[in-house]
């Protein structure tokens, strides 16, 4: 099935990876964060979307590449 692009408004929820290698390997705790935003912005060309996170609006707008966040209600 093919994966649908992200736009303007969808909610998504980040994605965290660790290091393959176990010397550089880093272990995030972001239980009590919320990791979950709304795009504002799409940029297909470089492959990165910038959103707003509930948790973080403080902080303005955060630039995620593909591949580093889930879309809510994808089917």
């Amino acid at each position: 099935m093919p994966s649908r692009k992200v736009k303007v408004g969808d909610l998504i929820k980040r994605k965290w990876y660790n290091s393959s290698l176990l010397e550089h390997q880093i272990y995030f705790d972001f239980k009590p964060l919320k990791d979950y935003g709304i795009v504002i912005g799409v940029d297909p060309i470089n492959g990165m979307v910038k959103a707003y996170f509930f948790q973080q609006a403080h902080a303005g707008p955060i630039p995620l590449r593909e591949g580093f966040f889930d879309i809510i209600g994808e089917e």
